[in-house]
């Protein structure tokens, strides 16, 4: 067991590392009080949907049921990071769209999560390709691909909200 983790671990692409390490980078900026432009906010959640929609169209295959998985997790992933997010002091810059996030250690949380999981069960199909056929198989993965994913949708809609009705400050001092 532990020379096939080896080995997968080994034939894992260069470009996942890469990726995990730019990740954990900007999970470890997440942890402190700062402030962004808005098109900032946007890396996260498209990363995590390409990865999504990779999940759903490569590995799992387009159905009623996959579709329908995948989108009652994203809308519940979706409203509990709106709700994550809600109650915390967030200021935001209408004319220069800059907003200030207060640090948080759950970026790190999700993103491990989404990617041990993705590991994981692309260590799965790999090793059993049979699993594609197990239906709790598929419904575990399509419900933490879409829930984290959705988290990082909801935590964007809540700022993109904040931007557009929470009063206004100028943050560029802050930047």
């Amino acid at each position: 067991m532990l020379s096939t983790v080896w080995e997968f671990l080994i034939n894992t692409p260069w470009w996942v590392y890469l990726i995990l390490v730019y990740l954990l980078y900007i999970c470890f900026k997440a942890a402190k009080t700062r402030t962004l432009a808005l098109r900032r906010l946007f890396i996260l959640p498209i990363i995590f949907i390409v990865l999504a929609f990779h999940t759903l169209i490569a590995e799992i295959g387009i159905s009623i049921f996959s579709l329908i998985t995948t989108g009652v997790f994203l809308i519940l992933g979706a409203a509990l990071g709106f709700y994550q997010i809600y109650r915390l002091s967030i200021k935001t810059d209408k004319t220069h769209l800059l907003i200030q996030v207060p640090g948080s250690w759950s970026t790190l949380i999700i993103v491990l999560i989404i990617f041990i999981s993705k590991y994981y069960f692309s260590y799965e199909i790999a090793s059993n390709p049979a699993s594609l056929k197990n239906v709790h198989f598929i419904f575990m993965m399509l419900a933490i691909s879409g829930i984290c994913t959705g988290l990082f949708i909801g935590r964007l809609l809540r700022y993109l909200q904040l931007i557009l009705f929470a009063p206004s400050y100028d943050l560029r001092k802050n930047k």
